[in-house]
């Protein structure tokens, strides 16, 4: 996938360069909405797809959302088509379940439907869905004594002609190995892949290894070295038969073992959780941090199953206690690790109170005791951590290692809460705020706007068309009376006829940008 950023002539309906919003009131009840319809076909290989589901998923909530249901949903008739009815205002995917079938230009199998956005009571007709069989490659997978090897995992990497690579994610998950040792991974897009089992080693990554050991990562055909791989071409259809791959001999992995004690009384600390992560190359950078490993009675923890490499690890408290601990660097080599002492400290707090700007209304007020606010501190081992909001608006944060903390909505946010700017002492903070050692920090106002504005338009291409699996997104950044990290930088996806639409922005003055982004890396934007 590619992503360009484009000097098109374009023309964007309702909005210029800046369009300036205002605030909405806030005190007129909202009246019943009308309900809307969607028509149009599935087409599965040049052919009218009778008897397929049609579902409408909301493009509000991330696409691997547990909670993501169908808005609605349609059976196709014997024509392909499918009319999707009462279907509130708002913005759509209209997907087909194929689970075979694939868009013909596009790298991102999730996609596999159109984007689309709805007015209140509108139908829109002619949302078409054509879809490609897509290609399978299977093949069976045995270790060193050439008996099959079941319960791992196969890794597709895609690759451009360019040589770039890309991790290649099913909507399926990981594709797993039988008993027998076969895989079979079907559904994928057209274009080029390599084919791998095993875990990597070293790059300051970290992987898992079970009670059995681990794999040595290997490619097809059974080359531990990447750049020796082979290149599978995958086309619409396709099947790459006997892509078989020779595991060498499993590796054991191990564990590393210590205690938590107070740097008050030296005493062990029970029930505390662990976490560890990878070190990043060279550096002392963190990586795949992993919790949920807590002390004993006796403060001791034990961390199974680790492969040969270089570890941080450290008492993980996520704001939730008052305490935190520096992270203490161990390698594995060939052998278990123990006697890791990790000391817990006395941790810095912050605190103060969420101001909704124009909140005079009381239900938005009352709202707040559902937000909750997120702390990150920029360190070597990522530290976290997430607190709710009272409901007089005053938050707490403790066991905060000194360093630089941003403080930010938590997700999932609030739908309309956008953080506008931070104060502390009267001061606004630019992005973060210090944390010094040994200090407390206090009197801190995180505003927050109750955002009701809304920018509509269309995007209108002049003397050319993008290419086919191109993607507009159009993007609105505040300007000089208008800051803070939300949706001070929101975006839509342009839908399938050119429509767009921003929600949930503070009064202000903004600025729209369009990106485009194509997902062939072969095509080229029109000049």
């Amino acid at each position: 996938m590619t992503a360009s950023k484009q000097s098109l002539m374009l023309m964007i309906v309702l909005c210029s360069a800046a369009t300036t919003l205002f605030a909405q009131s806030l005190s007129k009840e909202p009246k019943p909405q009308a309900t809307g319809s969607i028509t149009g076909r599935v087409v599965l290989g040049g052919k009218a797809a009778a008897g397929t589901v049609v579902q409408l998923l909301s493009a509000e909530r991330d696409f691997y959302d547990p909670q993501r249901k169908p808005a609605a949903k349609a059976t196709t008739d014997a024509e392909g088509g499918f009319r999707l009815s009462n279907v509130p205002a708002g913005r759509y995917n209209v997907m087909a379940v194929a689970p075979a079938h694939v868009p013909p230009n596009e790298s991102e199998p999730w996609r596999a439907g159109k984007f689309v956005t709805i007015d209140e009571g509108e139908t829109i007709e002619n949302v078409d869905i054509r879809l490609v069989r897509g290609g399978v490659i299977t093949g069976r997978v045995t270790d060193a004594d050439d008996q099959p090897v079941m319960g791992e995992h196969v890794t597709l990497t895609r690759v451009d002609k360019q040589g770039q690579q890309q991790p290649f994610y099913s909507n399926r998950g990981p594709a797993e190995i039988d008993d027998r040792g076969v895989y079979r991974v079907y559904g994928l897009p057209p274009g080029r892949y390599t084919v791998s089992v095993g875990e990597a080693k070293g790059k300051g990554t970290m992987k898992w290894g079970e009670g059995r050991g681990y794999y040595a990562r290997t490619f097809y055909p059974n080359e531990t070295d990447e750049a020796k791989a082979t290149v599978i071409e995958v086309t619409p259809g396709s099947e790459a038969k006997d892509i078989d791959i020779k595991l060498g001999r499993a590796s054991r992995t191990f564990q590393a073992s210590g205690r938590i004690i107070s740097s008050d009384s030296n005493q062990p600390v029970p029930n505390h959780m662990i976490g560890v992560s990878a070190v990043q190359g060279e550096g002392q950078q963190a990586a795949h941090v992993i919790s949920g490993f807590p002390t004993d009675a006796k403060g001791e923890f034990h961390i199974p199953h680790l492969m040969p490499g270089r570890y941080h690890v450290f008492a993980d408290s996520r704001g939730e206690s008052d305490s935190y601990s520096e992270p203490v660097t161990f390698e594995i080599a060939d052998r278990d690790v123990a006697g890791l002492e990790v000391e817990l400290r006395r941790g810095l707090s912050l605190s103060g109170v969420v101001v909704v700007e124009g909140a005079d209304n009381a239900s938005i007020a009352s709202k707040l005791e559902h937000l909750r606010l997120a702390v990150s501190l920029e360190l070597e081992v990522p530290s976290h951590g997430s607190t709710k909001v009272a409901a007089d608006g005053s938050f707490r944060f403790g066991g905060l290692r000194p360093g630089k903390a941003r403080v930010y909505l938590a997700f999932p946010r609030l739908k309309n809460f956008t953080l506008t700017r931070i104060e502390r002492d009267g001061a606004e903070q630019q992005g973060v705020i210090e944390m010094a050692p040994g200090k407390d920090v206090t009197g801190v106002r995180v505003h927050i706007a109750y955002a009701t504005g809304v920018v509509r338009g269309q995007v209108k291409f002049e003397g050319g068309t993008l290419p086919e699996g191109a993607m507009l997104h159009v993007g609105a950044r505040g300007t000089g009376d208008s800051g803070g990290d939300g949706n001070m930088h929101a975006g839509s996806e342009v839908d399938a006829r050119g429509r767009f639409i921003i929600e949930g922005l503070p009064s202000g003055t903004y600025e729209l940008t369009l990106n485009v982004r194509s997902n062939t890396p072969t095509s080229t934007l029109p000049p």
